[in-house]
């Protein structure tokens, strides 16, 4: 084996290694923060809420776009329904706004549950 050939095996092993450590850490530190389920369970729970309420916002703005084309175009009778549906996704939206209220309610009831201070601090 040449000495070109070995230097290169040894920096492969020695980035293997380091870059093994390094997941293994993170995955330590990830396991042991010490979130309760509680808290971990309402953050995805609330992240996908925040998601639907993204979209369904970025829905609602291409029909209040829609509508308005349909009011410059005279179009009154589909506006009219156009703004019952939207009616009907700001109520959703409003609904995804509550649910997404009552999972920061359950995020924020279980920080004292945290067991590190550096994740309690970073919960808050």
């Amino acid at each position: 084996m040449s000495r070109r050939t070995r230097k290169i095996i040894i920096f492969l092993a020695a980035f293997i290694l380091i870059l093994g450590g390094y997941f293994a850490f993170k995955f330590i530190k990830v396991s042991s923060s010490g979130a309760p389920e509680a808290f971990s369970s309402a953050r995805t729970r609330g992240a996908g809420i925040a998601e639907e309420i993204v979209a369904d916002s970025n829905q609602l703005r291409d029909d209040v776009k829609l509508i308005n084309d349909l009011d410059k175009a005279k179009q009154s009778r589909e506006a009219k329904i156009r703004i019952d549906e939207a009616s009907r996704e700001v109520a959703d939206i409003r609904k995804g706004a509550l649910d997404l209220a009552n999972e920061l309610d359950r995020m924020a009831s279980a920080i004292p549950d945290i067991r590190s201070a550096t994740a309690r601090r970073a919960a808050i």
